[in-house]
């Protein structure tokens, strides 16, 4: 299967005809026709029924079209991050999990040398530190938790960046939370919601851990968007839990919503580089210098 054939098929797909595919790629009708029943053959299904004058996908090839749009945008993905390990030159696998960390990371990565070929992924705290373990990733950024010493257990290096107090974002209706009453009364109305890419459990976790005996009365979820996170606090549907040092990088004031300090409990977040003990990249170590100096 060649990327060449990938085009034709998803140019005649979407065109219905091979002559309007063979005239966009400046190739024959007939050159294009061969070409798809050579990536029938190669699948051992029919992927267009020819009728006259037009092409009709098969429901094999509609299952196809959005598999090779899949497998196209692979290749050229790869194909363009194997291209960034040019030689002599210096690169970087890094990886995030919130918006919060991303703007730490976004200010460092900046003050690196243009030089430095960057790869950078969001992913799971747990995925990301199971790639930085397998090498997949050269550095994450991540929570703290309160069990580090599994993080030194799997000969990993944690390297503190940032600690935050946490905040609580809340629609301005809810104006009293600073005080236990009214913060236990809304916590026991409303859901506390969280934002990560992938599901997990690693920032409920720290957040209930720091809660207490109050975490019994906090019906906390996940979101999978930090845009609709950010959309149900402002209008009243649920409270989340911010970085106070970093709202300056995060916050909108088209959000709506009020950042309120929890006088009545000390929460707070530190986040961490992560790399392996064994790492050689000098400029893992580079980006941990400029993280510590710019947040």
């Amino acid at each position: 299967m060649e990327e060449k054939q990938l085009r034709l098929f998803i140019a005649s797909a979407q065109l219905g005809s091979f002559q309007q595919a063979a005239d966009q790629q400046f190739m024959s009708q007939r050159a294009v026709s061969k070409r798809i029943s050579n990536l029938e053959d190669e699948l051992g299904t029919k992927l267009f029924n020819r009728e006259k004058n037009k092409i009709i996908l098969t429901t094999a090839g509609h299952h196809f079209l959005a598999r090779a749009m899949e497998i196209l945008n692979t290749m050229q993905l790869a194909n363009y991050e194997t291209k960034q390990f040019a030689p002599k030159q210096q690169h970087i696998s890094v990886g995030y999990f919130s918006p919060f960390d991303g703007a730490l990371l976004r200010s460092a990565l900046l003050s690196l040398p243009p030089t430095v070929n960057t790869i950078i992924e969001e992913k799971g705290s747990e995925h990301l530190i199971s790639d930085v373990l397998l090498g997949r990733l050269d550095c994450a950024l991540i929570l703290q938790n309160q069990d580090s010493s599994q993080i030194d257990q799997n000969n990993l290096v944690s390297l503190p960046i940032l600690e935050s107090p946490l905040v609580i974002g809340a629609s301005p209706q809810y104006q009293y939370l600073d005080q236990i009453h009214h913060l236990t009364t809304t916590l026991r109305q409303l859901p506390v919601i969280y934002y990560s890419v992938e599901e997990s459990e690693y920032l409920q976790n720290i957040f209930k851990v720091q809660l207490g005996q109050l975490a019994s009365v906090i019906n906390m979820h996940r979101v999978t968007s930090y845009e609709h996170m950010q959309l149900l606090v402002s209008l009243g549907k649920a409270l989340s839990f911010y970085p106070e040092r970093l709202l300056d990088q995060i916050s909108n004031p088209h959000d709506a919503i009020q950042y309120i300090p929890l006088n009545t409990h000390q929460l707070s977040a530190t986040f961490m580089l992560i790399y392996r003990r064994d790492c050689q990249n000098p400029v893992v170590h580079q980006l941990g210098c400029q993280l510590k100096s710019t947040s």
